[in-house]
């Protein structure tokens, strides 16, 4: 139980953002929404599967920085 603490508060700010993303991209590819045209043309496992690599790449992206800095912090 020691590590898991630091493990929530590393993954959850990534996962709050994985979902938003994800929530935002498939609204945007969805029936209604305004990319829906490039959506049609593709099966939806690849629209899915797109979404997912999308938001994935953004929440890394945006708390990469943390979690570089957040072990040397507790190194030294």
């Amino acid at each position: 139980m020691r590590g898991a603490y630091p493990t929530i508060l590393r993954d959850a700010p990534y996962s709050g953002i994985y979902l938003l993303m994800y929530t935002q991209i498939s609204r945007l590819l969805g029936p209604d929404g305004p990319l829906h045209r490039v959506s049609d043309r593709l099966p939806r496992p690849a629209v899915t599967f797109a979404t997912g690599i999308i938001a994935g790449a953004l929440g890394s992206i945006v708390t990469n920085p943390v979690d570089l800095v957040r072990p040397r912090v507790h190194a030294h």
